[in-house]
């Protein structure tokens, strides 16, 4: 007999018998099958550590009320039809054969359906009492049992619609999930065939490698100049707008002149692109680096540090009693401030980028930033 598959060999192992009687391969694979298949859908509800114990108790459960391995009359048939299969009680995904798979106890769904039968059943007993009260109880007995049968066919039609309204359900949010996957993969091929919309190249998506490039590298540049402007300005942002058209132009001197010594020796134009792209980032982050400590020294950073220092030194313990470090919570303050006063310098800017260029983008900025100043004044007043 051939041995057990890895995956399936604890669960086959407590039907042993049975399989040793399957002297079909076929057979044989369609049980391994079936075993895998079942393990995977348990696995799904009560997860894949508790799924196989699940399919152990189950066979073992269904096997003693079988009568054991000799009163399987046909192996295959029974292990697919009646020993592996989920038979639920209700409703409840949890429930086999009234019992929860996730916690072995009784389902309590199947509880409340069995009471609400046995309710069902007093009601209609005392219906047909009402009805036939001068008819004797053996008389009665068929009426009761007609009436009961009766119910539990319009209960079972009920039941019956409600899961052919489920089963449409499902097919309807299936099917809406498959035509927005198809049309999700239409828009994806679709701009995966775009011409770059800079250069014209076909079947870029949309923008191509060394475009794409180009605009990182003008982008880098734009908020390079204005961090550049920070510092030159002294953190004085009513003065970067001014100062910032000089600034661009100076990086753009300098990545152009890195560029044409790279040109010079040959490179190709995708590592010009990339060579000019690296350089704006370098001079981004430079001028990031440079901006923090210009704001980290201006009037705000030097009053959120007095008020931080201020602070620790009246709760003179931190959240954990440990005890506040003044320099460590003025270096703190500063950085945050420096940081909002950051955002707030390059925003203006940066939003303008995308409708002008040149000196028209600091020139908008700038009036930005006078405005939000004027806001500021008029609500201080």
């Amino acid at each position: 007999m051939p041995r057990l598959p890895d995956d399936v060999a604890a669960v086959l192992g407590v039907v042993g018998p049975l399989w040793e009687r399957l002297d079909r391969a076929g057979a044989r694979a369609r049980v391994v099958d079936a075993v895998r298949a079942e393990i995977a859908a348990v696995a799904g509800v009560v997860g894949g550590e508790q799924a196989r114990r699940v399919a152990v108790e189950r066979l073992m459960r269904r096997l003693a009320r079988q009568g054991g391995p000799v009163a399987v009359a046909d192996p295959v048939g029974w292990l697919l039809g009646r020993g592996l299969p989920r038979r639920p009680g209700c409703g409840d995904v949890r429930c086999d054969d009234g019992a929860r798979m996730d916690t072995g106890e009784d389902c309590p769904v199947c509880a409340e359906q069995r009471e609400d039968r046995r309710a069902e059943r007093r009601r209609i007993a005392a219906a047909v009492d009402a009805d036939l009260a001068d008819v004797d109880r053996a008389a009665r007995r068929p009426v009761f049992e007609a009436r009961v049968r009766d119910a539990a066919m319009l209960r079972v039609k009920r039941e019956h619609v409600r899961r052919v309204q489920a089963a449409q359900e499902l097919a309807a949010r299936t099917a809406a999930v498959e035509l927005a996957r198809a049309e999700q993969a239409a828009a994806e091929r679709a701009l995966a065939e775009a011409a770059c919309a800079d250069c014209g190249a076909a079947g870029c998506g949309g923008l191509c490698g060394v475009c794409g490039d180009r605009r990182a590298a003008d982008a880098a540049l734009r908020e390079a100049a204005v961090l550049a402007a920070v510092v030159r300005a002294d953190g004085v942002l009513e003065e970067v707008g001014e100062v910032a058209p000089a600034e661009e132009a100076r990086l753009r001197a300098d990545a152009d002149q890195a560029v044409a010594d790279a040109a010079a020796q040959g490179a190709p134009e995708e590592a010009l692109v990339l060579l000019a792209r690296m350089t704006a980032e370098h001079a981004l982050a430079d001028g990031r680096r440079d901006a923090l400590a210009v704001l980290g020294r201006s009037p705000a950073a030097d009053a959120e540090a007095e008020a931080a220092c201020a602070a620790a030194r009246r709760g003179r313990r931190g959240r954990r009693g440990v005890p506040v470090d003044a320099g460590v919570v003025e270096a703190e303050a500063r950085r945050r401030c420096a940081e909002r006063l950051l955002v707030a310098a390059v925003a203006p800017y940066m939003s303008s980028a995308g409708g002008g260029s040149g000196a028209d983008v600091y020139a908008c900025g700038a009036a930005r930033v006078r405005a939000g100043m004027r806001a500021r004044l008029g609500r201080a007043v």
